[in-house]
């Protein structure tokens, strides 16, 4: 095998977390040019039985990659920027090895009472989980390929989002129910009456109880998206009543899901699209509305790791790098 950087351009994408290859070549050596910018995978064989080699890559470059006939490859983008990959050769002269089984698992997930209650979609099959340390979060996000979550993601140092702003707009006569996200200098507060002063202090504008309440949950994802870096690409921020909106033909849900008509309304949706036992199972300190969210999110998921997601904002980066944005 030949590495060499080089120049490309006309480049297939591939997300964080997603694989690519897991094929050879019968007869034409395969030639792969990769752009990136975070941190990726190469596996290869020299053939049929013989074992997978692995080189990690990191930082940003080029690299142009070559194989000879009958050596499978497989990329994987570990990393939380897209990678842009130009691959030689024809279709018909290939036949698959896999290498490495991508990631298809995913999960929508909302806060409960003790925690975060996802619904974990592999295959055909969801599954109801409850999550409350960061250790059993993280054990999530590592095995999933997309993460909808239902917490803001990106923080201002001071100011509004543009994408709360954008998400009230969508909402329409809903719009009460999308609180201003906490700015990022709040996240380490404990105190009610400091952070509301702090928040005076930023932006003219004190910080209501309900926001602070989610201040710690907040704080928690953060934190988890800090220390593992190579989660970023995979966790996407959601709002459940912009999903719900979106699914329903993009008319929100009039109903609070706080009553027996909003939660009908919600219900309905979820067992059109998932089926009927989808709720047959609700986790122990999760509600109905909670796993109701949870499943807005995972229809938002299914869009993401389709490629059809939108998103609501302008996804400017927050001072960490985490992006400003309501995915649905």
């Amino acid at each position: 095998m030949m590495v060499r950087v080089t120049a490309s351009s006309d480049a297939e994408t591939l997300r964080p977390g997603g694989v690519r290859g897991n094929y050879f070549h019968r007869s034409e050596p395969a030639q792969l040019t990769v752009l990136y910018s975070d941190r990726w995978t190469l596996l290869f064989d020299s053939g049929a039985g013989t074992p997978v080699e692995s080189r990690a890559f990191s930082g940003s470059g080029a690299v142009r990659i070559e194989l000879d006939p009958r050596a499978a490859h497989a990329i994987q983008n570990d990393g939380a920027s897209d990678l842009h990959i130009i691959a030689t050769g024809t279709a018909e002269d290939r036949e698959p090895r896999v290498l490495i089984e991508p990631l298809t698992r995913i999960a929508g997930v909302d806060g409960c009472r003790r925690g975060w209650v996802a619904m974990v979609k592999d295959g055909a099959s969801i599954e109801p989980r409850l999550c409350s340390s960061d250790e059993e979060l993280l054990a999530l996000f590592n095995t999933c390929a997309v993460v909808a979550i239902d917490i803001p993601i990106g923080l201002a140092e001071n100011g509004p989002r543009s994408c709360d702003h954008h998400a009230r707009r969508f909402l329409g006569r809903r719009a009460s129910s999308v609180f201003p996200a906490p700015l990022r200098p709040l996240l380490a507060l404990r105190d009610f009456d400091e952070a509301n002063r702090i928040a005076r202090d930023l932006q003219k504008r004190g910080i209501s109880k309900q926001g602070f309440a989610i201040v710690p949950k907040v704080a928690q994802i953060d934190r988890l998206l800090q220390r593992h870096r190579h989660l970023r690409g995979r966790v996407y921020e959601v709002h459940p009543e912009v999903s719900f909106a979106a699914w329903n033909d993009h008319e929100p849900i009039a109903a609070s899901k706080h009553s027996k008509e909003g939660l009908a309304a919600r219900r309905a949706l979820a067992t059109a699209h998932f089926g009927d036992n989808v709720l047959e199972s609700i986790p122990k300190h999760a509600g109905e509305d909670d796993v109701l969210d949870a499943l807005a999110a995972l229809w938002t998921a299914e869009r993401i790791l389709e490629g059809r997601a939108r998103d609501l904002g302008d996804a400017r980066a927050d001072l960490t790098g985490l992006p400003m944005r309501i995915v649905y």
